[in-house]
């Protein structure tokens, strides 16, 4: 007995060590590079009880039991900073916020003057144009933003930094995670587009490599420009899921 608690307890100690090691990792990935707005995900406490109950059951006095704080989280969300890894969805973000903001003050409107339909549209109004805020910071595909991680910091810093050393490290890491990508099936959502996706998923590999390639010499002005081309490319994948 005594010699199976010898085996057992370093083993234990061990597997505890790999799982504070994994928690410590994923709390060390800088804010920056979170696709995320926590306040945004809190908001759903609020709207799924208004949409799957208030408003299937036309309980009116929910919608005026919940108002208070749906005007408290959308006031907090027009104040809300996107970390930089969103800051290309900035302006659909802006836009997103004013449709969010007019469907609550037209709740607000509906709950004054006691209107039960008004209530209820407003309800899915606001309901619809959460779900497109949601739409707009949600990772397209995890490999995509697996991908899009190593070449924001690329793109944003080391290239513009002239960082040649952090640069050849990372075009490594986005040559590893282009083909992750090349590897994924097509998503359902663009199944239409099977072709053309793969194609641009394909060419995003080649000039990845190129990039890589680049890298690896001394040209900083070809590095540039395949910095460049890489997340042209980019765009025009992630546009796919517009």
């Amino acid at each position: 007995m005594r010699s199976r608690i010898t085996f057992i307890l370093p083993l234990l100690l061990l597997l505890l060590a790999v799982a504070a090691q994994a928690q410590k990792k994923e709390h060390d990935v800088p804010e920056e590079l979170k696709a995320s707005v926590p306040l945004l995900s809190d908001f759903h406490e609020v709207i799924y009880p208004l949409w799957h109950d208030a408003w299937p059951n036309k309980n009116t006095g929910l919608v005026k039991e919940l108002l208070p704080k749906v005007e408290d989280f959308t006031t907090k969300l027009q104040a809300v900073q996107l970390p930089g890894i969103l800051r290309d969805k900035k302006p659909k973000w802006e836009a997103g916020m004013k449709e969010l903001t007019a469907s609550t003050a037209k709740l607000k409107t509906a709950v004054a003057e006691n209107n039960e339909k008004d209530m209820l549209d407003g309800v899915e109004k606001l309901h619809a144009n959460y779900e497109k805020l949601v739409r707009v910071i949600r990772p397209r595909l995890k490999e995509l933003e697996a991908y899009h991680v190593v070449l924001y910091q690329i793109y944003h810093y080391y290239m513009p930094e002239k960082n040649t050393k952090k640069l050849r490290n990372a075009a490594t890491d986005l040559v590893a995670a282009a083909k992750t990508l090349s590897a994924v099936p097509t998503p359902k959502k663009l199944a239409s587009k099977e072709e053309a996706f793969r194609a641009a998923v394909k060419s995003l590999e080649e000039f990845t490599l190129a990039l890589q390639k680049a890298a690896k010499g001394k040209d900083v002005a070809a590095m540039e420009r395949a910095v460049e081309e890489v997340h042209s490319q980019y765009q025009t994948v992630d546009a796919m899921f517009e």
